[in-house]
């Protein structure tokens, strides 16, 4: 009698430490999956800041082309006019 309650206990010990064990691998196996879906995510936000950059720095690019364009027109513009007020409008 003595041994089977013994036998029972042990039993119950090792079913214990078997759902511990359990409890334990789902708990490692959900945090590895949790830091793996936050790394994933950190990427893609790192990947859309890049791109975000990326478009941005063209939108400048392309408005400071725009006005040293623009810059440069006036100053040809004020170029030719003195040019021909000094050299074209002379008396013959």
């Amino acid at each position: 009698m003595e041994a089977t309650l013994r036998d029972h206990r042990e039993e119950q010990r090792v079913e214990q430490e078997r759902i511990r064990l359990e409890q334990e691998e789902r708990m490692k196996k959900e945090q590895e999956r949790m830091r793996v879906e936050h790394e994933e995510s950190m990427q893609q936000e790192q990947e859309h800041m890049r791109k975000e950059q990326e478009r941005l720095r063209a939108k400048i690019s392309k408005e400071l082309e725009k006005k040293m364009s623009s810059v440069m027109e006036k100053k040809m513009s004020d170029m030719s006019k003195r040019l021909f007020s000094q050299f074209g409008g002379s008396k013959r």
